[in-house]
C-alpha cells in the first residue's frame, strides 16, 4: 500500500507504475480504519478510545474480528444485511487522482453514473459484482442535460473479486478512448458484502476540472429487450443486457446516490 501510494503522489497517466502497483495490492494491504464519527470524535477529543473502534478491512469483510482478550477471531457481521448502507473510503486524493473502495452489502448497488473525461483502473477484491459498463460518443455536457443519448453496451457481465496480487492486464481500464464512460456495479451475492477498489483520474470535484457526477436511467433502444425482476430498488440498470446492445441514456439530475457510510484509514496493521 506504502508504494502504491507514493506512486499516486507523482502520478502520471503515461506511466504503468502506478497499475502495476495496484496489481500487487492484497485486500489485507488495505488496512485500518474507523468510522468517519470516531475519527471526528477523537479529533475533539485526543482522550476518546480510537483504538477500540478500529477494524482491519480484511477481517471485517470476512465477518470476523480479532478479540484481544481471547487471541482469537470471533464471527462479527459487517455490510451482510440489505439493511446496511455502503460503506467507502478514500485513500488518497490530488488535483490529478484518487484511490478509493466501496463496499456493496448484498441487496445493493452503486447505480449507473459517468466518469466523464476521467480515466478508471478497478479492481474486484471481494465477492460477485455484476458490473454493466456503457459507452457513447456523445460530448459528457450532451450526455448530463439530453432527454435521451445513445449509446453502447461494452461489457456486462458478474466479476469475481480476487484478493491476491494480479497481474497488471487483469486490471480492468476504462479511459477517454471509450468515450464517455458510465458503469453501474451490483452485489449479486445473497448474503454476503463486496467490495471494489478504483484508481480514478482525474478525481471529480477537483480543480481545475471540477467534474460532477451525475446517474442515469438506461433502456434498450429498440424496446425489445428482457427486463430483469427482483432487483435491488436503487438500480438503474434493469434490463438483460450484452456487450454490442444499443441502449438509451436518461439522466436522473435529481437523484445523488446512494446512501454511503465513510470510513477513515489509519494505516497498515
Amino acid at each position: 500500500m506504502k508504494n502504491l501510494l507514493r506512486s499516486l503522489q507523482h502520478f502520471s497517466k503515461t506511466s504503468t507504475k502506478h497499475v502495476e502497483l495496484f496489481g500487487k495490492l492484497t485486500l489485507r494491504d488495505l488496512g485500518v480504519y474507523v468510522s468517519d464519527a470516531d475519527a471526528l470524535k477523537y479529533m475533539q477529543d485526543n482522550d476518546y478510545p480510537l483504538g477500540d473502534k478500529a477494524f482491519q478491512l480484511s477481517h471485517s469483510i470476512h465477518q470476523c474480528r480479532y478479540d484481544s482478550e481471547t487471541s482469537r477471531f470471533i464471527r462479527h457481521p459487517w455490510k451482510s444485511s440489505p439493511a446496511d448502507s455502503l460503506g467507502c473510503s478514500t485513500l488518497f486524493e490530488s488535483e490529478s487522482v484518487t484511490l478509493c473502495w466501496f463496499v456493496l452489502p448484498p441487496g445493493h448497488a452503486l447505480p449507473l453514473h459517468d466518469h466523464p473525461g476521467m480515466t478508471v483502473w478497478q479492481r474486484v477484491m471481494h465477492g460477485r459484482l455484476h458490473i454493466s459498463t456503457i459507452v457513447t460518443r456523445a460530448s459528457p455536457s450532451t450526455v448530463k442535460t439530453a432527454a435521451a443519448t445513445p449509446a453502447t453496451v461494452l461489457f456486462d457481465g458478474v466479476v469475481d473479486g480476487r484478493e491476491e496480487a494480479i497481474p497488471p492486464s487483469d486490471i480492468f481500464t476504462l479511459g477517454e478512448r471509450d468515450g464517455s464512460v458510465l458503469h453501474e456495479v451490483r452485489n449479486v451475492d445473497a448474503a454476503m458484502p463486496a467490495l471494489f477498489v478504483d484508481i480514478i483520474s482525474p478525481p471529480y470535484l477537483q480543480s481545475p476540472t471540477n467534474i460532477s457526477c451525475t446517474y442515469y436511467q438506461v433502456e434498450p433502444a429498440r424496446k425489445e429487450g428482457q427486463r430483469l425482476a427482483g432487483l435491488p430498488s436503487d438500480c438503474s440498470v434493469h434490463w438483460k443486457l450484452k456487450a454490442g446492445d444499443d441502449v438509451l441514456l436518461h439522466p436522473r439530475p435529481d437523484y445523488a446516490g446512494p446512501a454511503m457510510r465513510p470510513l477513515v484509514y489509519v494505516g497498515g496493521d
